[in-house]
């Protein structure tokens, strides 16, 4: 088995709303290929909803190469690390940076594969 990692982008664009909990529509576009012939394409967009602390529903519908649309949802829970921050689902902006330094960040490492299988099969009697 021979992997390599595909060269590519993604682009997210994220909008929040100014209400409690603060929802964000988003839209992600990606694109990876290689030097030869293989490339795929995704496209998601929908809704992320932090519906309680530390707890994160998403619905969106994502479309990959020319497949169909297919929608699809997830429930994360994020383990809070460090300071706790008291200002998490409140509505007001705050002007000072320090104030946000352990706030969660969005982030997704994301590294796309291609795999290839080369088999030999011999049999004989």
């Amino acid at each position: 088995m021979n992997e390599t990692a595909l060269d590519g982008y993604d682009v997210r664009l994220s909008f929040m709303f100014p209400f409690k909990y603060q929802p964000r529509l988003f839209v992600t576009k990606s694109k990876f290929k290689d030097d030869g012939s293989y490339e795929t394409k995704l496209t998601d967009w929908g809704l992320r909803f932090p519906f309680a602390d530390h707890w994160n529903l998403t619905v969106s519908r994502q479309k990959q190469d020319s497949k169909s649309a297919q929608t699809v949802g997830g429930l994360t829970y994020s383990i809070p690390f460090g300071k706790p921050s008291s200002d998490i689902g409140s509505t007001t902006v705050s002007s000072r940076l320090s104030e946000k330094m352990y706030l969660p960040v969005e982030r997704e490492n994301r590294i796309i594969k291609k795999k290839l299988n080369l088999g030999v099969t011999v049999s004989g009697f």
